[in-house]
């Protein structure tokens, strides 16, 4: 019998019931790896590092999610914060709208697979991307997640859906 996030929670807060957020982590650890992976551009280790340092923030935070908030997007945007924080401590420019794929070979003639595809996004439209498609969170919680507003994020996904159809569309030419 699975046990609604709300439960688990409820568990966690009231009682410090460690067996029930280790339910929670068993349920997001992927997803939210695979998240960070994509965001860090493969990079499972860090991925790793910082899912583990979201999962330990998000339950040392835990009551203060909202009653009734859904705990998955509330993990996520802890891991982008965490996602950032990282970037800013390393002073490296990763801002959301500053890096620049000018410099990659025409990708007409180059066979990718989707993963490969998705590293040449700017690093919102992976974000948006990744947490609309392959996260299955809505529109309007990526907006929260990501602190944008809705339009901008429908633009990021358009931009992001368009420049993949291009790479993947010349793939298929091949």
């Amino acid at each position: 019998m699975l046990i609604s996030d709300q439960k688990l929670i409820e568990r966690v807060v009231l009682n410090d019931d460690h067996y029930a957020y280790g339910q929670l982590i068993q349920k997001y650890q992927s997803p939210l790896r695979l998240f960070l992976r994509r965001m860090l551009q493969g990079d499972e280790a860090l991925a790793d590092d910082l899912a583990q340092d979201s999962f330990l923030k998000a339950y040392q935070k835990l009551s203060t999610l909202k009653a009734g908030a859904k705990f998955s997007p509330w993990l996520y945007s802890i891991a982008k914060n965490q996602f950032l924080q990282y970037k800013r401590k390393k002073r490296e420019s990763y801002g959301w709208d500053e890096e620049d794929f000018s410099h990659l070979p025409n990708q007409g003639h180059v066979k990718m697979d989707l993963e490969k595809a998705m590293l040449t996004l700017k690093p919102i439209e992976r974000a948006c991307l990744t947490m609309c498609y392959f996260e299955d969170l809505t529109h309007e919680d990526v907006s929260t997640i990501l602190e944008i507003p809705l339009g901008t994020l429908k633009t990021h996904v358009a931009k992001g859906k368009e420049k993949l159809h291009f790479l993947l569309k010349s793939y298929k030419e091949d």
